[in-house]
C-alpha cells in the first residue's frame, strides 16, 4: 500500500488527527521528525496503540517516570530494550504484578503521553497507511479524548490561528446532528444546553461558569470533531438561508455559482458555449436559454440580501456579452481585444491576469507567489485556486512545503465549498499522484467523474490509472447521471464536434463500454447497465452523425421553451432537462414531499408544456396536497 506523505506543522497534525476520527479511518499514522518515528494505530478512527523510537518515549521510560518501575527494574529494562524485535510492553512489565485492566489503563495513558510529545515539535512528515485491524484489539483512546488532549498542547494564540472566529465575540455556534445527546462529561452536557438556548459566543460565555479560554478550547474541540459549526454573522445568515431552499433551488444556486466562477477566467464565447464563428442566430438562442434558466427573475431569491446576488451580477455580465457578440462590429473589436495581453482582457481578474502574465514569461515562482499572497487573504477564488495548484504541480514548485500545504488546503476547502465542481477533486487526484498515492488518486478521479461523467479527460485518466476496473468505474458514473445527460455528454464530445470527432468518440465507446465486456459480471448487473447505456450511445451516434437529425436535436437542446416535439404526449418527458426534473419529482413523491414534487413537475413542464403526463401528475399532486 502506497502512503501519502506531507510535511505538516502542529496545526496540520491536529487537523489530520481530527480527520481520521471524523472519517472513521483505519490504519497507521506515521509521524517522522528528524530521526524520531512515532506511530499511532487507528481502527475506525479510534486509537488502539502508540509507539515511538525515541529512547525517552519508550514504554519502560514512561513507566519509570510515572514511578511504576523502580530504578533496578528500569536498569534491567534499558539493558534489554535495545535488542532487536523486543516487545517493549512485555519487557517493561515482566517484573510487575499488573492485571490486564491496569496494563490497559497505562497503555491508554501512554498514548496521550506520545500525543503530547508529538505537539512539542513544530512539524512532522506525516504518512497514513490504510490497514484493517482485528476487532479483538482493545481501543485505548477514543477520538474525542485524543483530540481534546491534543488541543491542550496549544496556547490561546494558536487556538485563534486554528479557528480565527473564536476571537470574535459575535461568532455564531450551531450544533450538528453528530453532537452526542448524552455524555459522561458534565461540561459537554452543560455547553450543549447553553448552545441550545443561544448560539452567540458572547452569550455562551456569560451563561457558563467556565473561563473564556476554557469555552474556546471546548468549542474548538467540538468543531474539529464535527459536533458544531462556527461561523460569523454573515456566514450564519447565508447558511440559514440556503437551508430553507428546496433541493431544486439549492441545485440552481450551485449552478449559478459555478457559472459565475466560470466567467472569471473565460471569454464570452465560452460563456455562451459557442465558438468564435457561431452565427448570430445561435448567439440569440443561447442568450434566451440563459435568460430562461440561470438568469430567471425567480433566481434572485436564491441569494440572501446580505450576500452578493450572483444572479443579478450574471445578468449584467451576460447582457454585456450578448450586446458584444450580437453586433458584428463589436464582435470584431472583442476578438481583437482577446489577442492583447491578458491584463487588458475583458474577462480577466487582475490577480489572475498578473498570474498568467508571469507564467507566459516563464516566471513561475513569481506567478505562484502572487497567487499565494492573494489566496492567503481570500481562499474562495475557485479559478485562482485551480491555477495555483496546477501551476505548482507543472512547475515542480509543489516540492515547496508552503505551496504543498496551501495546495492541499485549497483543494480541501473547495471540495467542501463546491461539491458539484469536478476541478478540486481532479486536482486532489493529481496531488495524490505526485505523492505516489495511486489508490487515493483513483478515488479522487472517480469522485470527479461522478460529478462530470461527460469529460473525456477524466475518462482517460481513469482508464490509464486503473486499467483493471476503469471501464466499470466510468460506466457506473455514466449510469448514475444517465437520465440527465445529452447525446454529446454520453459520447464525451463538444457540441461543436466534427463528424470525425463523433465517429472517433463512438469507436472509443464501443471499445470500452460494449456490453460484451461486462458479460456475466456481478450477477449480470453490470451487463444490464452496459446494455442500457450503450444502446443510448448507439442512438446518440446515429443522431449526431447525420447533419439533418443532428440539427433537429440541437434545436431541441437550445430551445428555451422546450418546444421540440414529443412523439407521445402521454409518454414520460424526452427533453433532457424535463427528464431530470421529472425524476426529482418522483423521488419527492416517494418521500411524501409533495411541495417539492410540485415545484419539480412545474420545472419539467416548462421544457415540455404539451406533455399530458406532466399535467396529470401536477393535478394529482395538487389533489393529494389538499387531501392532507
Amino acid at each position: 500500500m502506497q502512503q501519502e506523505s506531507i510535511v505538516l506543522d502542529r496545526v496540520g497534525v491536529l487537523q489530520h488527527l481530527a480527520s481520521i476520527y471524523r472519517n472513521q479511518r483505519s490504519g497507521i499514522l506515521d509521524l517522522r521528525q528528524d530521526h524520531c518515528l512515532r506511530k499511532l494505530l487507528f481502527r475506525d478512527g479510534l486509537c488502539i496503540t502508540a509507539m515511538s523510537t525515541l529512547a525517552e518515549e519508550l514504554p519502560g521510560y514512561f513507566l519509570f517516570m510515572q514511578n511504576v518501575l523502580d530504578q533496578q527494574h528500569f536498569d534491567i529494562y534499558l539493558e534489554k530494550s535495545s535488542q532487536p524485535d523486543m516487545r517493549q510492553w512485555e519487557l517493561a512489565t515482566e517484573n510487575l504484578n499488573m492485571s490486564n485492566t491496569q496494563l490497559r489503563d497505562w497503555k491508554a495513558k501512554y498514548v496521550l503521553f506520545v500525543v503530547q510529545q508529538i505537539f512539542r515539535t513544530p512539524s512532522h512528515t506525516v504518512a497514513f497507511e490504510n490497514k484493517i485491524f482485528s476487532q479483538a484489539t482493545a481501543v485505548l483512546c477514543d477520538g474525542p479524548s485524543l483530540i481534546k488532549q491534543s488541543i491542550d498542547c496549544f496556547n490561546q494564540h494558536e487556538l485563534y490561528s486554528i479557528q480565527p472566529l473564536l476571537e470574535q465575540s459575535d461568532a455564531i455556534i450551531t450544533t450538528t446532528e453528530k453532537f452526542p445527546l448524552q455524555s459522561n462529561d458534565k461540561t459537554v452536557v452543560g455547553l450543549r444546553s447553553i448552545i441550545g438556548q443561544s448560539n452567540q459566543l458572547n452569550t455562551i460565555t456569560s451563561n457558563s461558569l467556565l473561563t473564556l479560554e476554557e469555552i474556546q478550547r471546548h468549542l474548538l474541540w467540538f468543531s474539529l470533531l464535527g459536533w458544531v459549526k462556527i461561523s460569523n454573522q454573515a456566514q450564519f445568515i447565508q447558511t440559514s438561508h440556503v437551508a430553507m431552499l428546496s433541493p431544486q433551488q439549492k441545485t440552481m444556486r450551485q449552478s449559478i455559482m459555478d457559472f459565475h466562477a466560470l466567467t472569471l477566467d473565460t471569454d464570452y464565447y465560452q460563456w455562451f458555449d459557442i465558438d468564435d464563428e457561431a452565427p448570430l442566430a445561435l448567439v440569440e438562442k443561447q442568450y434566451k436559454y440563459l435568460q430562461s434558466t440561470l438568469l430567471h427573475q425567480d433566481n434572485d431569491d436564491l441569494f440572501h440580501a446580505s450576500e452578493e446576488n450572483l444572479t443579478q451580477n450574471l445578468r449584467k455580465k451576460i447582457d454585456q456579452a450578448y450586446q458584444t457578440l450580437i453586433h458584428t462590429d463589436a464582435r470584431q473589436k472583442y476578438a481583437a481585444q482577446l489577442q492583447k495581453p491578458l491584463t487588458q482582457s475583458f474577462a480577466a481578474d487582475p490577480v489572475i491576469a498578473k498570474f498568467k502574465q508571469y507564467q507566459q514569461q516563464k516566471q513561475h515562482k513569481q506567478a505562484l507567489q502572487v497567487a499565494y499572497n492573494h489566496l492567503q487573504k481570500d481562499p474562495d477564488s475557485v479559478a485562482l485556486s485551480i491555477l495555483f495548484v496546477e501551476g505548482a504541480l507543472t512547475s515542480g514548485e509543489i516540492q515547496n512545503p508552503s505551496y504543498q500545504k496551501k495546495s492541499f488546503e485549497l483543494v480541501k476547502h473547495h471540495i467542501q465549498q463546491n461539491p458539484h465542481r469536478y476541478e478540486p477533486l481532479f486536482l486532489l487526484g493529481k496531488l495524490c499522484l505526485f505523492l505516489q498515492q495511486r489508490d487515493h488518486a483513483i478515488k479522487a478521479f472517480t469522485r470527479a467523474l461522478e460529478t462530470r461523467p461527460d469529460l473525456p479527460s477524466l475518462r482517460s485518466y481513469i482508464l490509464e490509472k486503473s486499467p483493471d476496473n476503469g471501464r466499470e468505474i466510468i460506466l457506473l458514473a455514466i449510469s448514475a447521471k444517465f437520465e440527465s445527460m445529452t447525446y454529446y455528454q454520453l459520447l464525451a464530445v463538444n457540441p461543436n464536434a466534427s463528424r470525425k470527432d463523433i465517429h472517433d468518440a463512438y469507436r472509443l465507446c464501443c471499445r470500452y463500454f460494449h456490453p460484451d465486456h461486462f458479460y456475466n459480471q456481478k450477477g449480470q448487473q453490470l451487463h444490464e447497465i452496459s446494455t442500457r447505456v450503450f444502446k443510448e450511445m448507439a442512438s446518440a451516434y446515429r443522431i449526431l452523425r447525420n447533419i439533418n437529425t443532428r440539427k433537429t436535436y440541437d434545436n431541441s437542446l437550445l430551445s428555451p421553451d422546450g418546444s421540440h416535439q414529443v412523439t407521445d404526449p402521454t409518454a414520460p418527458p424526452k427533453h433532457f432537462k424535463a427528464k431530470e426534473y421529472y425524476a426529482l419529482a418522483l423521488d419527492d413523491i416517494k418521500q411524501k414531499n409533495l411541495e417539492g414534487a410540485l415545484v419539480n413537475l412545474r420545472f419539467a413542464l416548462q421544457f415540455e408544456p404539451d406533455n399530458m403526463l406532466l399535467q396529470e401528475k401536477i393535478t394529482w399532486v395538487q389533489t393529494q396536497k389538499k387531501a392532507h
